[in-house]
Order: C-alpha cells, then sequence, then structure tokens
C-alpha cells in the first residue's frame, strides 16, 4: 500500500514536472521568438544606419571635391584677375605708343605715295630699260666683231642666214667684200663651236634651211684644201657626214637626219648653198 502511494506521488511529482518544463519551454520559446524579432528589427536599423551613413559619406566625398573645384576655380580667377591687369597694362603702354608714333605715320604715308609714285616710273622705264640693255648688247656685240658678224670662240663668222643661195665663187666674193674669207677650220674645239651655232639657227622657228653653208675647202690637185691658209683638211679637226667624202670639189656644212650639222662634199659650180665667212 505504501508502495503503491508512493508510486502514484511519484508519477505526481513527474507529471507535474513535466508540465513545468512544458511551461517553461513555451516561455522561453515565445522569449526566444520575441529576441529574434527585436535582433531582426536592430539588424534592419543597423543597416538602414550604415545605408544613410555611407550616403552621408558620398555626400561628404561630393562636397569635398565641390570644395576642391571652387579652390581651383578661386585660383583662376586670380590668375585672370592677373592677365586682365597685365593687358590693361599692355593697352596702356600700346595707347601710349601710338600716340608716340602718330606723327611717324604721316611720314610713312608721304614715303608710300613716293614709293607709288617711283613704282609708276619703273613702269614706265621698264620697256625702254629694256631697249637700252639690248642696244648695250648690240654695241658689245659690234665691239668684238663687225655688227653682221656672230663671236663664236674667240673669231668672228658672218653666217648666211637668208634665203640667198649662191655657188663657191659668189660667195668667196661676197666674203671679200667683207674683209674675210670662207671659213677656215683648224682645230676640233673651233668645228664643234661653229657646228653648235649652225644647229641653233637650224632649229630656231624665226629660220630653217635644208641647204647647208658653204666653207673655205677646196679641192686643189685631189687634195681637199682650205682656201684662205692653203693647208690640206685636218682629219682630225671635222667630222664627216655618213659616207662621205665623195670625192667632191667644195665642202658645205650639211644638216642631215636628227638635225646633224657635219660636213659633207659638194659640186662647186652645180650647187649653190649658202655660206660661212671668217674675219
Amino acid at each position: 500500500m505504501n508502495w503503491g502511494s508512493t508510486l502514484i506521488s511519484s508519477f505526481g511529482v513527474m507529471c507535474i514536472c513535466s508540465l513545468g518544463i512544458w511551461i517553461l519551454n513555451n516561455f522561453l520559446m515565445e522569449e526566444i521568438t520575441g529576441l529574434r524579432s527585436e535582433l531582426d528589427r536592430l539588424s534592419s536599423k543597423l543597416r538602414e544606419s550604415e545605408e544613410k551613413l555611407n550616403s552621408i559619406t558620398s555626400q561628404q566625398s561630393k562636397l569635398e571635391k565641390t570644395l576642391n573645384s571652387l579652390n581651383s576655380a578661386e585660383k583662376e580667377i586670380g590668375k585672370l584677375r592677373e592677365g586682365v591687369a597685365s593687358l590693361a597694362e599692355d593697352v596702356g603702354k600700346f595707347h601710349s605708343m601710338m600716340i608716340a608714333i602718330e606723327p611717324v605715320s604721316g611720314q610713312v604715308k608721304t614715303m608710300d605715295e613716293k614709293l607709288a609714285g617711283l613704282s609708276s616710273a619703273f613702269q614706265f622705264l621698264g620697256p625702254r630699260l629694256t631697249d637700252m640693255d639690248q642696244s648695250m648688247e648690240n654695241l658689245e656685240k659690234c665691239f668684238h666683231c663687225p655688227c653682221d658678224f656672230d663671236r663664236i670662240v674667240d673669231s668672228c663668222y658672218f653666217i648666211q642666214r637668208n634665203k640667198l643661195l649662191v655657188d663657191f665663187e659668189e660667195a668667196s666674193k661676197i666674203c671679200q667684200s667683207k674683209n674675210a674669207s670662207l671659213v677656215t677650220i683648224n682645230s676640233n674645239g673651233e668645228f664643234n663651236a661653229i657646228r653648235d651655232f649652225l644647229i641653233q639657227i637650224f632649229n630656231s622657228q624665226l629660220y630653217s634651211t635644208d641647204h647647208g653653208w658653204l666653207t673655205g675647202a677646196r679641192r686643189v690637185n685631189g687634195v681637199l684644201t682650205w682656201t684662205a691658209t692653203k693647208m690640206p683638211l685636218d682629219a682630225s679637226a671635222i667630222v664627216w657626214g655618213a659616207n662621205e667624202p665623195s670625192n667632191e670639189e667644195c665642202v658645205t656644212f650639211f644638216p642631215t637626219l636628227g638635225r646633224n650639222m657635219n660636213l659633207a662634199d659638194i659640186s662647186c659650180e652645180k650647187m649653190q648653198r649658202q655660206f660661212i665667212c671668217e674675219l
């Protein structure tokens, strides 16, 4: 009986303890749930606070940049003020200088007018100076040689330029009337100089000939001889054209294809040519 009572009593105590534990557990769970809610609320507020702090920090950074920009702008404004002051000083100096040179400007204007007058005078004199230069050139030419002769290297030559064609005898007479003789070629340098001069005439738009120019060479006793010096032609001093000489009596500068001007021999009586005289 005592044993049963004790068992019942123990069971009752256990039930009471279990109920107490259950009640305590429910209470603790409610407290924990409340604490969690409070913790979540505090965490949310902390996050809001952090966001506000970040926003404030960002605004502070922007304000610092703006302040730096203002400081830079203030420095630039200071430089601009200095520049304006310097410019105003330069303007003052320029104004003073303009006042100082005002009398000179009148003199410059007068000089410009005189220069304009000189320019007109030069325009008027220009053609006349050209004519004078041409006259001086002609005088210089006539100083070295007769006016109708050309100076080639160190000698004077009369180059027949019109359409008059004559034989050897007539050409000799014309040269003698000019106190000259038909040309004698003594060196290769003289030959080249005369030939180049004839090529210039031949190529001129004002004059051309297909007849060539007689020289003072003539065949004497079968030998081509310079009539003025009685000396035979020096083969090293001249250049013959293709297939020349051909055993004719007289010698001429003759233009060939390509406008070369080498020597060719021709008949003295049958062939008429222009001619070259030499003083």
